[in-house]
């Protein structure tokens, strides 16, 4: 009859260090896929801000172009816009 000395800490019949360091790379690339994500997200915003602020000097300069507005209102809501 044998005994448990020969399998101590070796479980899953032996390949217990083994399916150690695939789980560490599984939660490893999990993490660096969370932060990918993350970052991804963040600069998705900030792209989408800045073209919502290049079309809103866009409709400005239209509404200029077209008589909308005078000289002295178009400069006013540009400056507006850029800061």
């Amino acid at each position: 009859m044998m005994g448990y000395g020969g399998m101590m800490g070796y479980g899953f019949g032996g390949m217990g260090y083994g399916l150690g360091f695939i789980w560490q790379i599984v939660w490893l690339v999990i993490i660096v896929a969370v932060i990918y994500f993350i970052v991804n997200s963040l600069s998705s915003n900030r792209n989408t801000t800045s073209a919502g602020e290049s079309r809103a000097l866009r409709i400005l300069d239209e509404r200029f172009a077209r008589g909308e507005i005078d000289a002295e209102e178009y400069r006013k809501m540009r400056k507006e816009l850029e800061s």
